[in-house]
């Protein structure tokens, strides 16, 4: 930080003299962006991948729980879209404009209305991730419904004790 003009001025980089602000900047962009992004994808697609091998049915007796299992896969397919593409609308704008910053081909506003918005964009991407689980999961919804009183606990215990059953048959 630096006054200017009786202004306090953030974003001027006393390392950047040093050739040290590119190489902040790509570090910076990795831990804030590509390494989430990469967890992100290995994550969800471990999950994808084991329903996937569930998914092949070996008898015509699992051809439910092979519905059931591709049905699981879609929705998790369709949520990581989902997440993948709110993750990377949001936080695009400011690790470019970040990375731009660093290399000396901008300056920073920090007050200026584009600033502000990339900054909210991040904050959104935060936002929205329980709003997408929320629409997407019907075990969250049933969780909230139970937590506020209006979903009965004998319909969340019998639900539960159902998913028992299938999976203790799918054991045997």
């Amino acid at each position: 930080m630096q006054i200017i003009n009786g202004s306090c001025i953030y974003g001027i980089w006393p390392w950047s003299g040093d050739g040290w602000g590119p190489a902040l900047g790509i570090v910076l962009i990795i831990i804030q962006f590509f390494i989430p992004l990469t967890i992100l994808v290995l994550s969800y697609g471990s999950m994808i991948l084991k329903l996937s091998k569930r998914t092949n049915p070996s008898s015509f007796n699992q051809s439910h729980q092979t519905d059931t299992y591709q049905k699981a896969k879609m929705n998790v397919t369709v949520t990581f879209c989902i997440v993948a593409f709110f993750y990377i609308i949001c936080w695009v704008q400011n690790e470019t404009t970040l990375m731009l910053l660093y290399l000396g081909y901008v300056d920073a506003d920090w007050d200026g209305v584009y600033f502000q918005f990339i900054f909210q964009m991040v904050l959104l991407n935060s936002t929205v991730n329980p709003v997408i689980y929320l629409l997407k999961s019907t075990d969250f919804q049933n969780a909230l419904r139970e937590f506020f009183g209006c979903l009965p606990k004998e319909t969340r215990s019998d639900k539960q004790d159902t998913r028992r059953s299938e999976q203790s048959s799918t054991s045997n």
